[in-house]
C-alpha cells in the first residue's frame, strides 16, 4: 500500500498526523502526488535523507578493514576441528537463481565457485557428470562455522 492509500484510509485525516519519509521516493512513479497531497491536508513531514553513498561506503570499508583483522584472529583462535562434521557445506549445495552451484551460501555471496574451482559450475554440468562434488572450496570466512559453538544454516552445532 502506498502512502496516499494509507492516508485515504484514515478519513478524515487526524489533525497532527505526521508522515516519516525519505523525500527522494517522491521522484518515483506513483509517488508524484505525494507532495501536493501532503500540502493539501497539512500533513507534517519528517524527512530524512540518506548520506552520500560514496562517503558511507568509504567509511564502511575503512572500519571493516580496521576491525576484520581482530575478528579473523578471534575466529581462527576459536576454531574447533570437531565442528567440521556438522557444517552444512558437507551435505548441501547452494544454487543461485541462474542455476550455478556453490559449496554454501557464504561462498555464493562471495562468488566463490563450487569446489574452489576457477570457473562456476552449472547445475546442468553436475547432472551431466552424474556425480556429486567431493572437495569443498574454503576461505577465511569458513572459520565462522567452526568457531566456538559453530554455526550453520540450521543453527548452532552441538
Amino acid at each position: 500500500m502506498n502512502s496516499k492509500q494509507s492516508w485515504e484510509a484514515k478519513s478524515p485525516i487526524d489533525p497532527g498526523y505526521m508522515e516519516r519519509r525519505n523525500p527522494t521516493i517522491m521522484n518515483e512513479p506513483g509517488y508524484d502526488l505525494a507532495g501536493p497531497f501532503l500540502a493539501e491536508h497539512d500533513i507534517e513531514v519528517l524527512a530524512s535523507l540518506p548520506p552520500p553513498q560514496e562517503a558511507l561506503e568509504g567509511d564502511y570499508k575503512r572500519r571493516l578493514a580496521a576491525e576484520s583483522g581482530d575478528y579473523m584472529t578471534l575466529l581462527k583462535n576459536a576454531y574447533q576441528r570437531e565442528k567440521l562434521n556438522g557444517v552444512v557445506c558437507r551435505s548441501l549445495l547452494s544454487v543461485d537463481y541462474r542455476g550455478y552451484l556453490y559449496d554454501c551460501d557464504f561462498n555464493q555471496m562471495l562468488g566463490l565457485p563450487l569446489e574452489g574451482n576457477q570457473q562456476a559450475t552449472h547445475l546442468d554440468d553436475l547432472l551431466d557428470k552424474g556425480q556429486l562434488p567431493r572437495r569443498i572450496g574454503t576461505a577465511d570466512h569458513c572459520y565462522g562455522c567452526t568457531a566456538g559453538q559453530g554455526s550453520s544454516c540450521g543453527g548452532a552445532l552441538a
